[in-house]
Order: C-alpha cells, then sequence, then structure tokens
C-alpha cells in the first residue's frame, strides 16, 4: 500500500464521544470493531488526544475501508465504534462479505453485516476526507500498476470514440450523508469541462431562433433543435448535472430548449423547479477525478452511490502512473 500513516500527532480537539444513533446492543459494537480491525482491507481510527491510526490487512475479507472513533453506547463510552464505511471494488459498506481460503482443505471466512454506531460529525469528516481521498488514490495507483504488467486488462478501456481510463471503483451508503454528499459535488467538479461543452453547442445550435414556441412538427425537423435534442439523448445525464446544464443556457434558449424536450417527449431536468442559478462553475484542475457509475443500485448495492477513481492526465504524466 502506497498510502502512509498521516503525519499529524493528534486528532482535532472537535472529536469527541458522541452518542450512538442507531440501535445496536454494546456487545454488537465491540464485536464488530473486533472483526473490522482484523478482517477489513483498511481500518482508519480517530481517538481524542491520540496521533491517528491505520491499520492494513493484507489478507483481508471484507473489501471495504473503515472510520472508527468515539462514541456513548447504552452509556458506555467506546474508543472505538463503527463511524464509516466505504466499499472498495466490489466490496460494499456494512454488508457481508466472504471468502474462500485454500490451506489444504477449503475454508470459507466470513464477515458478517456491521452496525454504523453513530455518523462522522461536520469536524470529523472534515479532518478524515482528505486522507480517505489520498486512500483512494493509493489504492488505485496500485491497481494501475498489476494492470500495466497484465496485458489482459490495461489502464484504458477501448470500444469509445476514444480511449477511456480504467479506474478503480468505491461505494458509499447514501445514509452517509457528508461523504455521499462530497461524492456528489466532486463528481460535478470533474464534469464541469464537459457540461460546458455541452451547454455552449446547445446554445450555439439555437442562436437563430427568435421565439421559444414553434409548431411541433416544425420543432422536429428544424437542424438546430435536432443536433441539441440528439446531443442531450447521447449525453444520459441524470437530472442533477441535467440541470446544470439547463441553467447555464441564456434564458430565452433555455425556454426554447425545455419546450423542445417536451415535444420530444423527454424529461425535463427543469420540472418543478426555479430555473435560476447556480449555473456551470469554472472548471479547476484536479489530481484526482471520479465519475459517478450506478446511483441506488440493486439487491446488495441498494442504498449506495458508486464512482469511479482515476488520476487527471497531467498527474498521471508527473508520476508515471
Amino acid at each position: 500500500m502506497l498510502y502512509q500513516e498521516p503525519e499529524v500527532r493528534v486528532t482535532p480537539p472537535e472529536v469527541a464521544f458522541g452518542q450512538a444513533t442507531t440501535r445496536v446492543s454494546l456487545a454488537k459494537a465491540k464485536d464488530d470493531v473486533r472483526r473490522l480491525k482484523q478482517y477489513a482491507r483498511l481500518v482508519f481510527v480517530i481517538a481524542p488526544g491520540k496521533k491517528p491510526e491505520l491499520i492494513h490487512n493484507k489478507d483481508h475479507i471484507g473489501d471495504v475501508i473503515v472510520v472508527l472513533g468515539p462514541a456513548v453506547v447504552q452509556g458506555e463510552a467506546l474508543n472505538e465504534a463503527l463511524l464509516l464505511e466505504i466499499g472498495v471494488s466490489r466490496g460494499r459498506p456494512y454488508r457481508s462479505a466472504e471468502v474462500r481460503r485454500a490451506n489444504g482443505s477449503i475454508e470459507r471466512a466470513r464477515l458478517e453485516k456491521r452496525k454504523r454506531v453513530r455518523p462522522l460529525t461536520k469536524e470529523e469528516f472534515r479532518f478524515v476526507w482528505p486522507h480517505l481521498k489520498k486512500v483512494f488514490a493509493a489504492i488505485t495507483a496500485d491497481a494501475r500498476s498489476r494492470w500495466k504488467a497484465n496485458s489482459r486488462k490495461g489502464r484504458w478501456i477501448k470500444g469509445a470514440s476514444r480511449p477511456i481510463e480504467r479506474g478503480v471503483y468505491f461505494t458509499v451508503a447514501r445514509e452517509d450523508t457528508f461523504a455521499s454528499e462530497a461524492v456528489y459535488r466532486w463528481d460535478e467538479r470533474t464534469s464541469l469541462g464537459r457540461l460546458h461543452r455541452w451547454a455552449w453547442h446547445i446554445s450555439w445550435w439555437l442562436r437563430h431562433y427568435q421565439f421559444v414556441v414553434y409548431p411541433d412538427k416544425w420543432m422536429k425537423k428544424s437542424s438546430g433543435i435536432v443536433k441539441s435534442i440528439e446531443l442531450w439523448k447521447r449525453m444520459e445525464l441524470p437530472k442533477r448535472l441535467g440541470r446544470l446544464v439547463m441553467r447555464s443556457l441564456p434564458p430565452k434558449r433555455r425556454e426554447l430548449f425545455r419546450h423542445a424536450l417536451s415535444v420530444w417527449g423527454l424529461p425535463d431536468p427543469l420540472d418543478g423547479e426555479h430555473a435560476g442559478t447556480p449555473r456551470l462553475g469554472k472548471p479547476a484542475r484536479e489530481d484526482f477525478k471520479i465519475r459517478i457509475v450506478r446511483e441506488n443500485g440493486v439487491k446488495h448495492g441498494q442504498g449506495c452511490v458508486t464512482f469511479e477513481f482515476f488520476f487527471e492526465e497531467i498527474y498521471r504524466a508527473d508520476h508515471d502512473l
């Protein structure tokens, strides 16, 4: 693992014994901690007045990143309780996991479901999140080094109009509000460049239209509107990103395009909402980028957001990744 123990002498004073918000027994809370410290892929421990501790488990069962911290459960103060889990690759937070190990005979090892005792506070999350991003980077760099040596699975996904960099999947639970919201904001920042391009193209194709309403038959044949609609279909944006593109169009062209969407029978991301700010921000260079690949998946991925982590092009070149 490339990521080393954080160079922080003590945890922030805001890390405190928060009251448990989940119905969990004292025995269950302690047992979850014991099993996670033994079987989770990576455990990040924060405690009042102590240096953060990082635990790596080479022979892990659960492919999850765990944050442990203080909490009060059934009136007893615990120095370590489960505050956050993030799944890696096929791992899912708080879900059961199992592996088969060959020790002469096949032995199945299992990590049962866990219960989060309480969520991270805003101050705790602000402290932990930068370290977690470095953990994502270390795991991805390690995976890319293995893909580089494996001719069957390279570092690029081919078959599209241009090669797309392959990344590592991570999954957060929606109930971990600060983490899921951070992922959504991160995805929006990563997407700003292409969203700006798409908004510019739509605005350019609609620039000559004088009115916001035209006959339906005419709108389905008009070149600029047809091009805009075809691009919109190819974009396949979730509603939250579609809203940003729509709000970035000049008011007259925005209303024209909203009418075109209704004529073509396509959902309007601004339905029921004020069409004003916020608009698209200015793209900024980031070393680490993500793209959300699945929201609220099925079965063991329900209630989760899965994103793919990858490196910015200049960062890859500078670090030979």
